[in-house]
């Protein structure tokens, strides 16, 4: 069920520089306001439980792969599984974003993916789309701006989100 939204109006952007000339109570102010932004966007929690299920059930299966491999992971316990938070890392394939987090244990994530992602239908709508993918194009500025929303949006709602850099991605402009 899509969460009903009020009409909030999204906050300007506020450059490092400003940031720095404002009180710690402004700044709070315009942290309070940017979250009730994301938090009164639409979210379709019903969705994000289908493509949660959808990402367990693939993750499952990368960790039999990842026991074949003999991919080891060291000080996992270190790792905090729980709570909303944005995990990074590098990655060398295109299916690191469900070997790595299970082999963490924590599934179910979201992550983003590149837009050419996308344009593979077989994999897109069999694997990426169903377990929650990101998509973003990396020239574009409105789209990293909704990925971004989305981002803040799962993390408001308790989600994980999962971002592999590979030195490509501008985080966030």
């Amino acid at each position: 069920m899509v969460a009903s939204a009020q009409k909030i109006s999204k906050p300007l952007f506020m450059p490092s520089r400003k940031k720095l000339s404002v009180s710690d109570e402004e700044l709070a102010g315009f942290y309070s306001t940017l979250r009730d932004y994301y938090t009164s966007l639409p979210f379709d929690a019903d969705k994000a439980e289908r493509q949660g299920e959808c990402y367990k059930r693939l993750a499952r299966i990368c960790r039999v792969f990842a026991k074949l491999k003999s991919i080891t992971v060291l000080h996992k316990e270190r790792i905090a599984k729980t709570q909303p938070l944005i995990y990074t890392a590098n990655h060398i394939g295109s299916y690191d974003q469900f070997y790595i987090p299970s082999l963490l244990g924590i599934t179910p994530i979201h992550y983003l993916v590149k837009k050419k992602v996308s344009q593979w239908p077989i994999r897109w709508n069999l694997i990426y789309k169903p377990t929650g993918a990101i998509v973003v194009d990396l020239d574009s500025m409105s789209s990293w701006q909704q990925a971004k929303a989305h981002i803040a949006q799962y993390l408001q709602h308790g989600k994980r989100v999962f971002i592999f850099a590979e030195g490509t991605y501008r985080l966030f402009g």
